[in-house]
């Protein structure tokens, strides 16, 4: 008895016939590998040569196909809240069965080679879209500084405050890519004196928390894939200590930080260390703006004493998809 040997594709085969015996491995083994990104899993009855048009194994590559759509990022969509509030935006099935792609309407039993072929070219097109993933299993360190002094002028305030913060840094790990970072300095305008020959007090500020991203758990150790980073970052929006108002709030960036949305593109190659900064831990912007802030002329005058602060920095949230189609064997 002659024994027939299968050799399953390891990329897309029998394209020149969608609904050819191999054409239907390919689209099997398309859908194999994106779920093995996403922790998926599935069955699919045996595809025999004798037997191509299995509704069995129809049904069960498009309930897959249905329940792995949802997992994957839709990497055309660019209408985002310019904060990135709503990032990232997920396929969803009407994004992708529609009229001219509807897997939804699976051919009756009987239909004729031509037929299934249109409907295995709309499942062809569907797994390819299915390309980016969200992901955060990243590790590495945190560093975070702070640094204040009271009632100085206010050139003396804000270096000292700097100084301290960069003397006084501490580092914590991670195993889960964190969703801010950023650093300023600031002053509140804090007491004012009337003399001549005397300055007004300038309560100083600084902070700093920088990402340092070390390793990374792939969702898959045999695989390349790009690591596509975005960032929102604006000045900072929150009052210094001691002080009512924000007067004034000025972006200060640092290492290649824009305000905005900035795009930052790193590929993986199976590296065991990696060294990605998203912050510093060695500069500060300094803030040169005085704040003014509203003092009683005297011990008679009843009106408020209202004092404001000044920042200059930024403050930024990180996001990261990865787009697989550097690995990706059926794309």
């Amino acid at each position: 008895m002659d024994v027939i040997k299968i050799t399953h594709p390891t990329t897309w085969a029998g394209e020149d016939n969608p609904a050819d015996y191999m054409c239907l491995l390919s689209l099997r083994g398309a859908i194999n590998e994106r779920a093995s990104y996403v922790g998926m899993s599935w069955n699919c009855p045996p595809i025999l040569p004798h037997l191509p048009y299995n509704r069995d194994v129809m049904v069960a590559m498009q309930t897959a196909l249905y329940r792995l759509i949802p997992y994957f990022v839709n990497h055309e969509f660019k209408d985002y809240a310019k904060d990135l509030s709503d990032f990232p935006r997920m396929w969803s099935l009407s994004d992708l069965v529609t009229a001219e792609h509807n897997i939804a309407l699976m051919p009756s039993p009987g239909s004729l080679s031509e037929v299934w072929s249109e409907w295995l070219k709309a499942m062809k097109y569907i797994i390819g879209k299915l390309t980016h993933i969200p992901f955060s299993n990243y590790g590495g360190e945190v560093v975070t500084g702070s640094g204040s002094i009271h009632d100085p002028p206010f050139d003396e305030s804000i270096s000292e405050a700097i100084k301290k913060a960069l003397e006084n840094k501490t580092k914590h790990t991670f195993e889960e890519l964190p969703l801010t970072f950023g650093t300023w300095s600031g002053n509140t305008h804090y007491s004012h004196n009337s003399e001549a020959d005397t300055k007004d007090g300038y309560c100083g500020y600084a902070e700093l928390n920088a990402i340092h991203i070390t390793k990374i758990a792939p969702p898959r150790p045999d695989t390349k894939f790009t690591m596509l980073f975005k960032t929102y970052a604006a000045k900072p929006e929150r009052p210094c200590s001691y002080s009512r108002e924000l007067e004034k709030s000025v972006f200060g960036g640092v290492s290649g930080i824009a305000e905005g949305i900035s795009d930052f593109a790193y590929t993986y190659n199976g590296e065991k260390k990696l060294n990605i900064w998203f912050g510093s831990d060695e500069k500060i912007p300094k803030n040169a703006t005085k704040p003014h802030s509203d003092f009683p002329d005297d011990e008679d005058d009843d009106s408020p004493t209202i004092r404001r602060s000044t920042k200059t920095g930024f403050e930024a949230r990180l996001f990261c998809v990865l787009d697989l189609s550097l690995g990706l064997k059926f794309k």
